[in-house]
């Protein structure tokens, strides 16, 4: 299976009810983790051909509301087309499809 180098990403969120967010993410093989100043993300990601998959655990640490509310812990899954230094990925709230979100990614650097 192919996968992205180790590397730093810029995430940026808009939900479906209008609801912006930010943070970081660091993918790892085929590992993601990250967050901003409300939240943690804890994922995976596959990888075939352009196409690309993720299921991200993103739980509560700080006092604050996720762009789609307040929820303490969900689990989105991602898919998008596969880019070396910009991804736009959608994707949905597991727990609670109605709630979607566009993602865009932005490679910062690739690390060590």
């Amino acid at each position: 299976m192919v996968h992205i180098e180790k590397s730093l990403w810029a995430v940026e969120f808009l939900s479906n009810v209008g609801k912006l967010g930010t943070g970081i993410v660091t993918i790892d093989g085929n590992a993601i983790f990250g967050g901003n100043s409300l939240y943690y993300y804890i994922g995976e990601y596959k990888l075939e051909n352009e196409n690309t998959s993720s299921i991200i655990a993103v739980t509560k640490y700080a006092a604050g509301e996720s762009v789609f509310g307040a929820i303490a812990s969900f689990n989105l899954l991602l898919k998008g087309v596969f880019s070396t230094d910009n991804m736009s990925l959608v994707g949905e709230m597991i727990e609670n499809p109605q709630f979607t979100v566009n993602v865009n990614l932005k490679k910062l650097r690739d690390l060590i």
